[in-house]
């Protein structure tokens, strides 16, 4: 008998690879939210601006809805 040999049992498990591919994608997409909003906020400030008024796009903080650059992600992360 090997696995996998349908002459031993009718149904196999699969690889459960995209279980592991959606559960582990969900967890990334989350993540980069909280990532986004914890940027925008601790650098509001920073800016002299509202948290709501800054988004990110292209590894650049920029203002909404024009799309402004005001700092690269790079730059922040050379402050600490």
């Amino acid at each position: 008998m090997f696995l996998g040999d349908t002459n031993a049992i009718a149904h196999g498990g699969g690889a459960w690879s995209s279980r592991g591919a959606a559960i582990t994608g969900e967890a990334a997409w989350i993540a980069g939210g909280k990532l986004r909003v914890a940027l925008t906020e601790r650098r509001a400030a920073l800016l002299q601006t509202t948290p709501e008024a800054l988004d990110v796009r292209g590894g650049r903080i920029v203002e909404r809805p024009t799309g402004a650059e005001r700092i690269g992600l790079d730059e922040l992360a050379r402050m600490r």
